[in-house]
């Protein structure tokens, strides 16, 4: 139950020392080569899809409808992972918008309907039409569409999902509620 210890000569520690700086080196320019491919190939990803979107738009027919919404959900992917690296790097700037909140959800279920149709789900815009909201447009759409996909997953089938919202003076609460399982109690904070 004794303490054993060992100490290097000098030496060595600073041979250790630079052995290890240089591997987190070599670690931190891995990862920035790999954050540059990953910025460059899902960037490189917009142009098709944009086309595969802007080909399959105001067609009558279910295939092109399918195609369409299946596009914007992949796009959706895409702008979700530059996001990600813009927050790393601190360079998103909102550009604010005053915008109705119920015409936005309207737009964000058409792109989640197909989704929703597979699990035989109701998608319920339940917000008034006079709620006008000022923020990034794009970022709350995009903030909404990965609600919605969220509750469409973990919904089970036949079941109803509601976007409902209450202005409160300066603010507007908002709630996606489904029948999914919910976030657990450990986690809700």
């Amino acid at each position: 139950t004794g303490v054993q210890t060992c100490a290097l000569p000098i030496w060595q520690q600073r041979k250790l020392n630079q052995k290890l700086e240089e591997q987190n080196q070599k670690l931190l320019e891995l990862d920035e080569f790999k954050q540059t491919m990953t910025g460059m190939i899902v960037h490189d990803l917009k142009s098709p899809l944009n086309s595969i979107i802007g080909t399959t738009e105001d067609h009558e027919n279910p295939k092109f409808i399918n195609v369409n919404q299946l596009g914007k959900r992949m796009l959706n992917l895409v702008q979700n992972i530059l996001d990600i690296q813009k927050f790393e790097n601190t360079e998103i700037h909102p550009k604010i918008d005053s915008f109705s909140l119920y015409e936005l959800i309207q737009q964000v279920i058409k792109q989640i309907e197909l989704l929703a149709q597979s699990k035989n789900l109701i998608l319920r815009n339940e917000v008034s039409a006079d709620i006008f909201v000022q923020a990034d447009t794009e970022l709350t759409e995009r903030i909404f569409i990965n609600l919605l996909t969220n509750a469409v997953k973990y919904s089970h089938q036949n079941q109803a999902i509601s976007i409902q919202a209450k202005t409160n003076h300066e603010t507007i609460e908002i709630q996606v509620q489904d029948s999914g399982v919910g976030i657990p109690a450990e986690f809700l904070s």
